[in-house]
């Protein structure tokens, strides 16, 4: 899996003083209820359905652009409710991406357009590649990857790969430009290899976040 984060000029995101960064471009909807740990970055397009439950995401998590976060919905006695939604750190939830997930650990790679069913739980260090859709309340295995419609596990990740994950994203998170910098060039971002390449394109991908205390609400 392969990620292709442009280089942002700042001044399209918004920045906390605890260094997540927003773009002016997503929807937050009930942001009282969007509590970020630090160093996460929602890109443009994103949408995040706070107003149905709190979400939760850890630091250097990156939300990318057309992303949707919804909480999973749950009848209870003949009454829909929705169960809050957990992110941990490190992770990537690449382009067009749908998640109706009840949790996602630490250091998980979701590739583009998969679709996360309701309820599922993906447990740390973990892969969901490309095109991938997970049926609701299906459980991850730590370590695993899972790929196709509907999702399977298909391999295993090496024990190694939660220090990979954690190098990409602080990487994709030094990334982000200073406003005097060109935005035209792009940072390809190997999630596998973690190794880098260069080319031209437009301006709305993944951004990285910054430091920030628990609990911190946008």
């Amino acid at each position: 899996m392969e990620a292709t984060l442009n280089i942002i000029d700042r001044t399209n995101f918004a920045e906390t003083q605890t260094g997540n960064r927003v773009s002016r471009n997503s929807v937050l909807c009930g942001a009282r209820q969007i509590k970020a740990e630090g160093k996460t970055t929602i890109f443009g397009g994103a949408i995040v359905r706070g107003d149905l439950s709190a979400v939760n995401i850890g630091k250097f998590s990156f939300i990318g652009p057309q992303v949707v976060l919804r909480p999973p919905a749950k009848v209870v006695k003949g009454t829909m409710i929705h169960l809050q939604q957990t992110i941990g750190d490190y992770v990537v939830i690449e382009d067009a991406s749908i998640i109706e997930a009840a949790s996602i650990g630490s250091c998980v790679q979701i590739g583009k357009n998969c679709i996360i069913g309701k309820g599922c739980i993906i447990k740390e260090s973990c892969r969901i590649e490309d095109n991938s859709v997970l049926v609701a309340e299906t459980v991850v295995p730590p370590f695993s990857v899972f790929s196709g419609f509907p999702a399977q596990r298909v391999s295993e990740l090496p024990e190694c790969f939660p220090l990979i994950q954690k190098d990409i994203a602080i990487s994709l998170y030094k990334s982000f430009t200073n406003p005097n910098q060109s935005s035209n060039s792009n940072l390809n971002q190997s999630l596998n290899s973690n190794s880098n390449s260069n080319s031209n394109s437009n301006s709305n991908s993944i951004q990285r976040p910054t430091l920030a205390a628990p609990n911190q609400t946008f």
